[in-house]
């Protein structure tokens, strides 16, 4: 779900918080791996974390891929489409969390600035292998 960034800060008090965080290299370098990599952490994270708010959050950079694949871009398109209009996890397109990483538990996802933020704050940063996947 979208949420404004008083909604935000509001979901995120006093709870435990999961950023995951994707870039377009990512998504490039591993095409249809990446978004069945999405879509099964997505299925882990809510299936194994009822207590852990999930605050999805594209990089800025993934909007360039519209412009070198058109294909792919829908395909992307039409998992960001069910990941924001699902009620568990939190779909932030307007990077809010940036803001708020006091306010966040860790960080998932791809190699990134934000990462190492998250590192510089003490906080736990959890690098996305493409090739780690669930069972089920």
């Amino acid at each position: 779900m979208i949420v404004s960034e008083s909604e935000l800060i509001r979901i995120l008090a006093g709870k435990k918080s999961l950023v995951f965080r994707i870039s377009a290299s990512f998504l490039m370098t591993n095409r249809e791996d990446a978004l069945e990599k999405i879509s099964d952490a997505v299925r882990q994270i809510k299936a194994t974390s009822k207590d852990i708010v999930c605050v999805f959050s594209p990089h800025e950079n993934v909007a360039q891929i519209e412009n070198l694949d058109l294909e792919f871009w829908g395909k992307y398109g039409d998992l960001m489409g069910l990941l924001k209009k699902d009620e568990d996890i939190i779909y932030d397109d307007q990077d809010l969390v940036r803001s708020h990483i006091d306010d966040c538990t860790a960080y998932y996802g791809s190699p990134c600035y934000l990462a190492h933020v998250f590192g510089l704050h003490g906080k736990p940063v959890m690098i996305m292998d493409v090739n780690c996947r669930s069972n089920g």
